[in-house]
């Protein structure tokens, strides 16, 4: 498991959705999982990475995923002025 400029990732999360069995990724980006269908999909995911679902045949021993980072896309941005609160005070002259 690495991300896209190869670095090892660690603590990336590795689910099967139907069985909801899941495990993480070791500090050399190495997981194990057991399997139970022939063709598992499982999903991988890490905060600031975008999840990726892919479909493993329970025959496969390596499997090379790549997380990409997340991408934020932002529609609007609204910007309010800070709230002046004038204060009068009563004086009598």
């Amino acid at each position: 498991m690495t991300d896209e400029n190869g670095q090892k990732l660690s603590n990336v999360q590795v689910q099967d959705p139907q069985t909801k069995r899941w495990t993480q990724t070791n500090s050399d980006g190495f997981f194990t999982i057991e399997l139970t269908n022939e063709n598992t999909n499982l999903s991988f995911s890490q905060k600031g990475k975008e999840t990726q679902e892919i479909v493993v045949d329970s025959s496969e021993n390596n499997v090379s995923i790549v997380l990409y980072n997340q991408t934020l896309r932002l529609e609007q941005v609204d910007i309010f002025p800070k709230k002046k609160e004038r204060i009068f005070r009563d004086y009598a002259w």
